[in-house]
């Protein structure tokens, strides 16, 4: 049961992590613009831009492979929760709020953003912890020594 859920999971998050960066990728002068609006400098703006994606591309890549999923879930956690904070300071902080995100995601309020990256956060977490743990039980089917 539990691997059935860490395989929900990191399905969940590699459709989230590939849906947002070709987003990003498709309209990356708007992701540019907000970034800038959010009083990122210049060349930091441009920076994070092109390597927000590449790095949600390269978590969806790892929650692919079964051997890659705990580390993949670990970069997942700390990726949402810089996401999480960022959607934090964009609300206390800035009073015209630009959105860049597309398609769905686009039609929620900062405030019901905030609590879906959350949400993804907490299962994240909860995948992580699973395996974490699940390393340590042993589910035998036959008779061959576990070492």
């Amino acid at each position: 049961m539990r691997k059935l859920v860490v395989e929900i999971i990191s399905s969940l998050l590699i459709f989230l992590f590939a849906y947002t960066a070709f987003q990003k990728f498709s309209h990356h002068a708007t992701f540019l613009h907000t970034l800038e609006r959010a009083g990122l400098s210049g060349f930091f703006a441009i920076c994070l831009s092109w390597v927000v994606p590449i790095i949600e591309l390269l978590v969806a890549s790892l929650l692919l492979f079964p051997s890659l999923r705990r580390t993949g879930l670990l970069v997942s956690i700390i990726l949402l929760s810089g996401f999480t904070i960022y959607i934090l300071y964009m609300l206390l902080f800035i009073p015209n709020l630009p959105c860049s995100c597309g398609g769905v995601i686009s039609y929620l309020s900062w405030k019901q953003h905030l609590i879906f990256n959350i949400s993804f956060l907490l299962l994240s977490l909860y995948g992580w912890r699973a395996l974490k743990t699940g390393k340590h039980i042993a589910i035998r089917n036959s008779r061959i020594p576990v070492i």
